[in-house]
């Protein structure tokens, strides 16, 4: 299984992640926890959001850590990377999370203030 911090349609409750378990059963994506993380940016590209590292420890992002298998992990990659997106990894509590960034400029009047996909302004 591999760590992911997921910000947005991939939290659980959202669009993305009942895709994953629909497509690859049960177990295939699992929500073990939540964090903040510092450093980073939120913001709205439509349907679906972005982030991008910032300069600022005061720039914070609510993530949910999931796991997921393999394959359901290709897949993702695959579905990110044909989107705009880079792989990333960050290390919370000395593990490893990959995440997705996105590679674009983006307009701070798109920026969600709040860092987090589901209180979006």
């Amino acid at each position: 299984m591999t760590k992911i911090l997921v910000y947005g349609t991939l939290r659980k409750g959202d669009y993305n992640f009942d895709r994953i378990l629909n497509s690859f059963g049960e177990g295939s994506i699992v929500k073990t926890g939540e964090t903040t993380l510092r450093g980073y940016k939120l913001y709205n590209l439509g349907s679906y959001p972005g982030v991008v590292k910032s300069d600022s420890e005061n720039d914070i992002i609510v993530c949910d850590i999931v796991e997921v298998k393999e394959e359901a992990k290709k897949f993702i990659d695959l579905m990110e990377l044909g989107s705009g997106y880079k792989i990333e990894t960050v290390v919370v509590d000395d593990v490893p999370h990959t995440i997705y960034e996105y590679k674009h400029q983006l307009s701070e009047d798109r920026r969600i203030t709040t860092g987090d996909w589901f209180k979006r302004n």
